[in-house]
């Protein structure tokens, strides 16, 4: 009784952000193993001070070598992120798609409320997306390697650098979810119109998503996809 116990504690102090479940996928061409870690360097050092204004550490646990796409942040003794090598090899990956990865996970540590786990302060998914584009990547795409935005997000950002780099980002991340679940993908000229009647602590869908990281890009207020606001 008491193992289990304890296996049901780690996975309620956790927050799976990616993935629904374990699925293979093609994967694209791979991040090396350098810039995988210089991504995550870069994260790391500018937001570990927020973690030492509480008190405590901000800790990375990666593993390159593994295929598994997904990452998940905790709070233990310690802030944690855990990023496995299959998020660098998804389809049309770059150096910004896996920031924003990285940013998701840091936000379920600094983003705040709503929460799912309100004893660690694990924010739920929805505003980890939202907290992703709302403050994180634009704090260190200055230090990513320059890539050319698409045509379609420069228009959108009226040619606006981070602006259109974040959506090109944003735009890979939810057409690899949306591919999890055998779904098209999502557009930026299509979004959720559903409305919930409380806060979603699970995934929301990839359009809800992709309609998420654009809120906090442009700084709106959260989709009612997965944020209720009549309540």
């Amino acid at each position: 009784m008491k193992n289990w116990f304890l296996i049901l504690l780690l996975f309620s102090t956790q927050a799976f952000a990616h993935l629904d479940e374990v699925v293979p996928f093609t994967a694209g061409s791979k991040l090396s193993r350098t810039r995988f870690r210089t991504v995550i360097q870069i994260l790391k050092t500018r937001f570990a001070p927020l973690s030492q204004k509480d008190g405590r550490v901000l800790e990375f646990y990666t593993d390159y070598e593994s295929d598994w796409a997904q990452g998940f942040a905790r709070r233990w003794e310690t802030d944690q992120v855990h990023i496995y090598g299959g998020l660098a090899a998804i389809p049309n990956v770059t150096e910004d798609s896996f920031a924003l990865v990285v940013c998701h996970e840091l936000g379920h540590l600094y983003a705040g409320t709503p929460y799912s786990d309100s004893h660690n302060r694990i924010a739920v998914e929805g505003q980890a997306d939202y907290w992703a584009t709302l403050r994180c990547f634009k704090e260190v795409v200055g230090e990513l390697p320059k890539l050319t935005p698409s045509r379609n997000a420069s228009e959108l950002c009226k040619d606006e650098e981070t602006c259109a780099r974040a959506l090109d980002a944003a735009l890979v991340l939810t057409a690899f979810y949306a591919d999890n679940r055998s779904i098209p993908h999502p557009k930026l000229s299509t979004p959720d119109t559903s409305v919930v009647t409380e806060v979603l602590k699970t995934h929301p869908e990839p359009q809800c998503r992709l309609d998420t990281y654009r809120a906090g890009l442009f700084g709106m207020k959260q989709p009612t996809c997965w944020m209720p606001w009549n309540i």
